[in-house]
This record gives C-alpha cells, structure tokens and sequence, in this order.
C-alpha cells in the first residue's frame, strides 16, 4: 500500500517482491485519487520484473479522468492472474496534470509452490 503524491520520490512506490518458492495470485486492485472533479487525466500501470527471465511487463493498465469519478476504484482483473517467484510488481501512476493525488493498493494470495 502506498501514497503516491505529487513531487514524491522512491519512497512513495507501491511494491510488492514475489520470494522464491512462491507465486502471487493477483485478484485486486484499488486506486484512491484525492483530487476527484480536477480534470486530470491518469494513466495508472501493473508492472511486473522478473529476475529469472530479466524482463519487464505491463500487466494491467486503466486510464482514469478525475473529472468523471466520484469515489474509490476497486478494480479486479476478469480472472486473477499468477505472477512467478522471484519478481517485483509496482504501480506506476502518471498524469497531464500537476498536484494529482492517488493512493494504490494491490491485493491478492501468496501461495508457496510445492
């Protein structure tokens, strides 16, 4: 879970390491932007890097008009989705717009591979 404000550093990442032996199965992924009704257009990413194949994957993506939302989004994929041992996934949120703020949370279940 992270804040990730305008003018924000690494700090301020939303991330989450899949431990060897494990895979992550992605079922939820909820976007909180505090600046509803500015006009802002976002363009929020799942990404996923894996240490074993050393490459870099978009997963899921949404775009989102400030102006048009009025609440919390709590989106979930049309099927969870697994992400293998051994990878990072982070969100990443960019906007046509100064001072957007949006808080991002990705939920789902660790399971250890047998």
């Amino acid at each position: 879970m992270a804040q990730m404000p305008s003018g924000g550093g690494v700090t301020q990442q939303c991330i989450f390491h899949v431990p060897a032996n494990h895979n992550f199965l992605a079922k939820n992924l909820w976007l909180n932007v505090l600046n509803r009704g500015k006009n802002a257009e976002l363009d929020v990413k799942l990404w996923v890097y894996s240490a074993i194949s050393n490459g870099k994957q978009n997963v899921f993506s949404v775009g989102i008009d400030t102006a048009k939302i009025s609440a919390p989004l709590d989106l979930e994929p049309n099927l969870p989705f697994p992400i293998t041992e051994k990878t990072v996934m982070w969100l990443e949120a960019t906007s046509d717009t100064n001072n957007v703020i949006i808080n991002g949370r990705f939920s789902g279940i660790l399971e250890r591979i047998k």
